[in-house]
């Protein structure tokens, strides 16, 4: 790519994310990960940027509820054309709010990750001081357990009712003591941590793990090798400084190794390590965006190139594959050197049709949320697997926060925790409704299901004092009555905690209809103007980097063509940048 059109498009986007940090409440792993990324100087890859998660960063500022959950609707704009309109309606959904001592009764288990990688940057001792604030608020009729890991989990406190000060300390000076070494067995934690749940469940309790993690071995050097993720994914894992070589064969039969790196069917080996022996912590990585790659068999295995170790005995590997939401791991040894040591390690069919599951990690916490027993999860650092701790938590019944910093450690556990642990309500059902032949352009927040003029929305549990936002953008059917007219209406139900079935009253929001062809030139309110923004910018960024690493699968192209011209070359990217620039500049939709 030519150098200007980098810096364009490098320029925009850091200046897109340093507006979009300052506007930020609190850390999440859009902004956490982003951060990092610019940073490196690099463009954020559109398949790591969650629109819902941009939106839901910013406190709006709810009113709180009398009940255990509020409704409060905005509408971009509250006068809309008679001749059909786009518009943005904002639905904030409020938990009530219950002081820590109010709470009812926790169970909980801390998982906390003691791998090497939990060392840098002090993550671990952020994690005792905020353990600290934690064990001065536990009251006498809480239990709380202690497990930790790293290549195994281990109690380190069974779990217990910390109801005399000598518990209370012995949960304080075991955390204070741990050490990290070692690598990141999460499944094997997370059985673990819910056995010591299921010891002292109960029904009137808040039964919850609450899972402390900078991520895996894998995700730690992913991320510091600035790799890419995609639709599909294949990452070679070891522990010493010889030159082992990832080799993919996908259903091409076009082979991607160093060799190889780009693929004509979308493939690309993007980070290549150890040819000349340089690390103790390898890393090798094999990715398909988003939507690109091709249906079939696709065939794996590894080899090592040369040794760059004294002893030249066997090495030990992990290979990951990704597949969307599914992650396996296969494990395997290799010696010799050269074609001779090739090691076939799996084969596997992929279906872009396919939804994909996990059936591991996410099994698990599946099916204990389906117990009563739910999960929250902490990502620690820049480093972490933004798609493993976001699930994670959204399947297992909990919440999720990414804490980049000290200080954002010790509030979550000091004046944020309740939002964590502490649920105002399950199964929350939220039904919106359009008048007729309304067109529902698209919808951001939860799971939903959009039929008609209609869309149903689920939340397995709002959490106390914590909020969520939903946007929803449409265009007003043609022809409608002028004046002044229902434009939405929102039923709720959900569940209480002892599990009554509860329906609130029907929320209305009305607008003016008038007859002219345009009734407005942005929008209005506020609060929509705010979101509105967020998802503008979010969509803006997942645009850029689409088009940005489209562009390097035409460079490849251009490149295996040999007669075509480089002024082809950079007209293209030049055009490129023109949209990237229009893009994040084009006020229309705010």
């Amino acid at each position: 790519m030519n150098t200007k059109t980098t810096l364009i498009i490098l320029v925009l986007f850091l200046m897109s994310l340093s507006l979009f940090a300052e506007a930020m409440a609190e850390s999440s792993a859009s902004s956490t990960r982003g951060k990092y990324l610019a940073g490196q100087g690099i463009i954020i890859p559109p398949e790591e940027i969650y629109p819902e998660s941009y939106i839901a960063q910013v406190n709006y500022e709810y009113p709180f509820p009398s009940k255990e959950i509020g409704i409060s609707l905005y509408s971009g704009t509250r006068t809309v054309s008679a001749r059909g309109e786009e518009n943005l309606l904002h639905i904030g959904i409020q938990g009530r709010k219950i002081d820590f001592p109010d709470l009812p009764p926790l169970n909980l288990v801390f998982v906390i990750d003691c791998s090497s990688s939990m060392s840098e940057k002090n993550k671990l001792e952020w994690i005792k001081e905020s353990c600290g604030i934690f064990i001065n608020k536990v009251r006498d009729t809480d239990f709380v357990s202690l497990v930790v890991f790293n290549d195994t989990p281990e109690v380190l406190i069974p779990s217990v009712q910390m109801n005399t000060a000598e518990k209370r300390k012995q949960f304080l000076d075991t955390v204070l003591e741990l050490t990290t070494m070692g690598g990141t067995d999460i499944k094997a934690a997370l059985e673990t941590a819910y056995s010591q749940v299921m010891a002292n469940v109960r029904q009137n309790y808040v039964n919850r793990v609450i899972f402390i993690s900078d991520g895996t071995d894998f995700s730690d050097r992913l991320v510091s090798a600035n790799a890419k993720s995609g639709e599909i994914r294949m990452s070679l894992l070891w522990n010493n400084r010889n030159d082992l070589d990832l080799h993919v064969v996908p259903p091409s039969s076009e082979e991607i190794f160093y060799g190889n790196k780009k693929s004509l069917c979308g493939g690309e080996l993007d980070v290549d390590m150890n040819v000349e022996g340089e690390t103790t912590k390898p890393i090798e990585n094999i990715y398909w965006l988003s939507g690109r790659a091709p249906r079939g068999r696709y065939r794996v295995y590894v080899q090592n190139y040369d040794y760059h170790e004294n002893v030249r005995g066997k090495t030990s590997f992990t290979v990951e594959l990704k597949r969307r939401n599914e992650v396996t791991y296969f494990e395997g040894e290799i010696s010799g050197s050269g074609k001779s040591s090739n090691v076939p390690v799996f084969e596997f069919n992929f279906n872009p049709e396919d939804s994909g599951n996990n059936s591991g990690q996410y099994e698990i916490v599946e099916r204990y949320n389906k117990m009563g027993i739910n999960i929250s999860t902490i990502g620690v650092g820049t480093k972490f697997d933004v798609e493993l701790m976001r699930n994670l938590a959204h399947r297992g019944g909990g919440s999720s926060r990414f804490i980049s910093d000290h200080d954002e450690m010790v509030e979550i556990f000091d004046t944020e925790f309740d939002r964590m642990v502490a649920p105002a309500a399950r199964n929350v059902k939220i039904k919106l409704t359009f008048p007729e032949k309304t067109q529902i352009l698209g919808t951001w927040g939860y799971d939903n299901s959009v039929r008609g003029s209609s869309v149903d929305y689920f939340i397995p549990t709002l959490h106390n004092r914590d909020y969520e936002t939903i946007l929803v953008r449409m265009r007003t059917p043609q022809g409608a009555k002028t004046g002044e007219n229902t434009f939405a209406t929102v039923s709720v139900s959900y569940e209480t905690l002892n599990g009554k079935t509860i329906t609130l009253d029907p929320t209305d929001i009305s607008c003016t209809v008038v007859d002219h062809e345009i009734a407005t030139s942005g929008y209005s309110n506020t609060m929509v103007l705010h979101s509105g923004t967020m998802l503008h910018l979010a969509e803006t960024l997942k645009t850029i980097g689409n088009k940005y690493y489209s562009y390097q699968d035409e460079l490849l192209k251009l490149q295996q063509q040999r007669n075509q011209p480089r002024e082809a070359l950079f007209e293209r990217g030049k055009k490129i940048a023109e949209e990237c620039l229009q893009l994040a500049f084009d006020e229309k939709k705010l």
